[in-house]
This record gives C-alpha cells, structure tokens and sequence, in this order.
C-alpha cells in the first residue's frame, strides 16, 4: 500500500507515518489508528507499507 492510500485509511498526514516508521513502538501506534486493527510495516525494498500477517 502507498504512503498516500495508508495515510488516507488511518486519517493521519502522512508525514506523521514517516516520522513514526523507525521507532519502536511503530507497529502498536498504527494498529491503534487502523479501522480493522492491521498491523502495517514499512518495505525499504518495494518502498510500500505491507500489513503484517498473524
């Protein structure tokens, strides 16, 4: 998912997501925002935001 969609899903700037993606606690402080839970993780790789799988 692009930074633009995530941002739009969570209702946060997506500068807020880019600031927050390489701190600890990134993974509990996007599930909080997130309609249905998901946990999303920032890809260096594809330069996306991959929700994490249980």
């Amino acid at each position: 998912m692009s930074l633009a969609a995530l941002s739009k899903r969570l209702g946060v700037a997506h500068q807020s997501i880019t600031a927050r993606r390489k701190r600890g606690d990134f993974g509990s402080w996007i599930q909080s925002l997130d309609p249905a839970g998901y946990v999303w993780s920032y890809c260096d790789r594809s330069n996306s935001y991959l929700r994490a799988t249980a």
